[in-house]
């Protein structure tokens, strides 16, 4: 399999959410934790990229984490991605890249292997609903338009831009965004005690 990197996003506000939604619990740990260890299960060369919050988030974090501050984290989740990628390039070195976001903790270790599967040298986009997007991953050759995505052109643009180099997998009811409160106390009776 071509070396792979992670990378975990976790710089938003959570304004939806009313609190960081990061250290929501989850299990026996928090959203940003469960991310976390489903990441690690898949490769060491994990960069979880903070902003809003970032002092409090970092504290609960394991030392063994590798994090990077999002300064501009206010411009939107492309700014993110690009100066996530930065970082993983310069600290890993990977020939592919699967970003994740913390917010969608049912998407597990069996799912992402099945993602990685696909090992095509193409962008692989998870489907939820009418839309594709996160968790994604992305080869080498698109490295340089993430690191020049902007506020104005996230990764839904290049996920379009590349529409004939997509592949699309199907989570299965997965790939469930928690960005209310009301959906979060629904997920987390079910699957998060």
């Amino acid at each position: 399999m071509p070396k792979t990197a992670i990378l975990i996003l976790a710089a938003g506000a959570s304004t939806r959410m009313g609190r960081p939604k990061q250290l929501l619990p989850w299990k026996n740990t928090t959203l940003i934790g469960n991310c976390i260890k489903t990441a690690k299960a898949i490769t060491a060369d994990v960069l979880v990229v903070l902003g809003a919050n970032a002092t409090i988030i970092s504290d609960v974090l394991p030392s063994s984490v590798e994090t990077a501050i999002n300064i501009g984290w206010k411009n939107g989740m492309g700014t993110s991605i690009a100066f996530g990628v930065q970082q993983i390039e310069e600290k890993f070195q990977p020939e592919q890249l699967l970003v994740l976001l913390i917010d969608q903790p049912l998407i597990d270790e069996a799912y992402l292997k099945k993602l990685l599967r696909q090992n095509s040298n193409k962008i692989v986009a998870t489907k939820y609903g009418n839309r594709v997007g996160v968790p994604v991953l992305f080869p080498r050759t698109v490295f340089k338009e993430l690191k020049n995505l902007s506020a104005d052109h996230g990764a839904r643009h290049l996920l379009e831009k590349f529409k004939d180099q997509l592949l699309i997998l199907e989570a299965n009811g997965k790939a469930v965004d928690l960005d209310t409160p009301e959906n979060y106390a629904n997920y987390f009776d079910t699957y998060g005690k």
